[in-house]
């Protein structure tokens, strides 16, 4: 098989160290590109590729994971086919791995799921799922344990689609509904195809949403809403962002214990969301702080200093503290050592490119998302400061 480059991915050498690691065969050549990415721990994680067309509603997914800190790759683990068409320079689908070796990825035929010691995967489809959903897809998925939460709508990538929330507490042998589930409608990217990624579940009792108790009205958007629950969604606890009135159209939702912080975005100005905002809570979800925003107007000072520009993709944080948010168009990583306050910018790309950034907890991964090629590379990060390049190849 070929070797595979994503546009743009020059910039590695600019910032990277690049590690000696054994040659591989990289996965072929497709029409599409890498559409996600996850990692567990630091030696576990997995990307996800979309080959096909979009404009025939015909791909299929591929997923490759490693158990050893990205120097070796599986062959790829093929799905069914419509298994989802993804653009990949936009935000990835919605995937998580566990320290265990599961991984669990949200397409528009339902849920897949399987383990990194065996090729074979399992279909949850939304049909078995919700019986009275049809063809509604599976926007998100989450896994704490033994805890698994799931969030479908009508359509993932608007932000004001009603939201359905499915929560499994034995790995997924049996499901139930959250009737009890405050929001109408999750928060997400607010790009076409976008995935919302605004529903954490850091154990298995607790869980964390961003969106709306009411969708919009005509133009006018409601206030953020964050929800949580300490007891596997019997009861849901619910405080408004301290957002401005601008920045209500879409977020981001990142946990580090009981540090959750949202970035609250409104719409493009010119390329990319301006103006943005960054809420902290240091309290679980119970009170919030302004961190940054880039973008106030009227007698609201400027707080901080935000990423300017550019679609942010994925926003991690990790326990050392550090916040992570990849931007796309722009190309860039920016990164937070004092909880969202103050960014600056880590790496960049050319302005076509996207980046999708994932976190184990210790360390920050990223991936270049788009069309493929030759000589593809990761890179991850302890410190946000210095990267080194991880090349995507697969055993032969």
């Amino acid at each position: 098989m070929l070797g595979r480059v994503l546009p743009g991915i020059a910039f590695l050498a600019l910032f990277l160290y690049v590690p000696a690691v054994p040659v591989g065969a990289a996965p072929g050549t497709s029409e599409s590109g890498w559409v996600g990415l996850a990692f567990a721990t630091d030696r576990l994680g997995a990307v996800l590729e979309s080959t096909g067309s979009s404009a025939e509603g015909s791909c299929v997914l591929s997923l490759y994971t490693t158990v050893d800190d990205g120097t070796h790759w599986s062959l790829p683990i093929v799905f069914d086919r419509h298994a989802g068409c993804l653009e990949p320079n936009l935000t990835g689908h919605s995937m998580v791995m566990t320290s265990a070796g599961t991984w669990w990825v949200a397409t528009t035929q339902g849920l897949y799921r399987g383990s990194f010691r065996s090729s074979g995967f399992a279909l949850l489809s939304t049909s078995r799922l919700l019986a009275s959903a049809g063809t509604t897809p599976a926007c998100s998925v989450s896994v704490a344990g033994s805890s698994i939460w799931a969030t479908f709508a009508t359509n993932c990538g608007f932000d004001d689609a009603p939201a359905t929330v499915l929560r499994s507490g034995n790995g997924g042998a049996t499901w139930t509904r959250d009737t009890s589930f405050p929001l109408r409608a999750l928060a997400g990217p607010a790009l076409d195809y976008g995935e919302p990624s605004s529903l954490v579940a850091p154990d298995t009792a607790t869980a964390y949403a961003l969106g709306w108790q009411r969708l919009r009205e005509g133009h006018k958007w409601p206030p953020l809403v964050l929800a949580r629950t300490q007891d596997a969604g019997r009861t849901w606890h619910t405080t408004t962002l301290p957002c401005l009135s601008e920045y209500r159209l879409a977020g981001f939702l990142t946990v580090s214990g009981r540090e959750v912080s949202a970035l609250c975005l409104s719409g493009p100005v010119g390329v990319g969301y301006e103006p943005m905002e960054v809420v902290t809570s240091h309290d679980g979800g119970i009170t919030w702080s302004e961190r940054c925003n880039n973008g106030a107007t009227g007698p609201v000072a400027q707080v901080g200093s935000c990423p300017r520009g550019g679609y942010p993709t994925s926003l991690v944080a990790t326990t050392r503290g550090l916040m992570e948010m990849g931007l796309g168009y722009v190309g860039a990583v920016d990164v937070s050592t004092d909880v969202g306050r103050v960014w600056h910018q880590s790496g960049s790309m050319n302005q076509s490119s996207f980046v999708l950034v994932s976190g184990d907890g210790q360390e920050a991964w990223l991936l270049p998302s788009g069309p493929v090629g030759a000589g593809t590379k990761m890179a991850v990060s302890a410190d946000g400061r210095t990267w080194r390049a991880v090349p995507l190849a697969a055993i032969s």
